[in-house]
């Protein structure tokens, strides 16, 4: 009896094991295609942390030659990453989430007028999903991939200088987005106002993943210094304005508004440093982007670094 009871357990397992859905079984397509589709899918891997899944996928999408940005986690340790394909009038961009538990799935939507066949989706989706391993094989590919990206590394950068390039490639990344908008999308308001502004930010995505969960080490003079209480966050913005002319003077502080925007929230262990900031004070700190759009990015967990 308990041979036989132990027989069918066993065999339930196997059975169990041999019917896990593949990345095919998973993926799927959404949307009409005339609105530009979604398609997504996923695989649960047994003993595959976030970080191992994310530096995998970051690994296998460089062997395609996708342009490949950071990484943000949240405090549970769930992550996701953003790769692009470029070379198309608008790029197409790709997300990757972990999960804890072994979950890792990729999304990538199109924008109006783009068409991708749904087997050459599943393809393009499951030929890296299916190459991502748990245990010490995944992590050692995850690590050598990360490494070699640079993507734990602190880019070392002047406040005004980002500012002045972030700026001028937003407006290039969002005028690309604006062929797909027509004359009266682009000149009128009214009902078309919501479809211009989802164009607009679907032409923006190149722009947010090369730049959401990037490392940089700022270095300027500081233009606000303020506690947000609702948040709790203690925060800084640097002062970006431009110098011009032959005696490259540099514009008042009140046009700090009109310029592409660097902020930073400060790490909870930073308050004392934080305590002795004040407006037009020089600051260098590091931190990862959190947020961004296409005026600003937002740092968060942002430390004194030692100049």
């Amino acid at each position: 009896m308990k041979r036989t009871l132990l027989a069918a357990v066993c065999l339930g397992m196997a059975w169990t094991a041999q019917a896990a859905p593949t990345c095919e079984d998973n993926f799927k397509s959404v949307g009409d295609p005339r609105n530009g589709q979604a398609f997504l899918s996923s695989v649960t891997v047994a003993g595959l942390t976030p970080r191992s899944a994310l530096g995998q996928v970051r690994r296998y999408a460089k062997d395609e030659g996708f342009e490949t940005g950071g990484e943000v986690y949240d405090a549970k340790g769930n992550g996701e990453f953003f790769y692009v394909q470029t070379g198309l009038r608008l790029p197409l961009v790709f997300m990757a989430n972990a999960e804890n538990g072994g979950n890792v799935a990729i999304t990538v939507k199109l924008a109006r007028g783009q068409a991708v066949k749904e087997e050459d989706a599943r393809k393009g989706l499951c030929d890296i999903l299916g190459k991502v391993k748990g245990g010490k094989e995944g992590e050692s590919i995850a690590n050598a991939a990360r490494e070699a990206d640079g993507v734990d590394r602190y880019e070392s950068v002047d406040a005004t200088e980002l500012s002045a390039k972030l700026e001028k490639e937003a407006r290039k990344t969002a005028s690309a987005g604006a062929g797909t908008l027509s004359f009266k999308d682009m000149m009128l308001g009214g009902s078309s106002s919501r479809e211009s502004s989802e164009q607009v930010a679907q032409a923006l995505l190149p722009f947010y993943a090369r730049y959401i969960g990037k490392k940089y080490r700022v270095d300027g003079q500081l233009y606000t210094v303020s506690h947000n209480q609702y948040s709790g966050a203690d925060q800084v913005a640097y002062l970006v304005t431009k110098s011009r002319g032959i005696f490259n003077v540099r514009d008042g502080a009140d046009m700090n508004g009109a310029r592409f925007q660097i902020q930073c929230n400060l790490a909870p262990d930073q308050k004392a440093f934080f305590s002795t900031l004040k407006s037009q004070d020089y600051a260098t700190l590091e931190g990862t982007v959190m947020n961004v759009t296409g005026s600003s990015i937002e740092m968060k967990d942002c430390r004194q670094a030692r100049r």
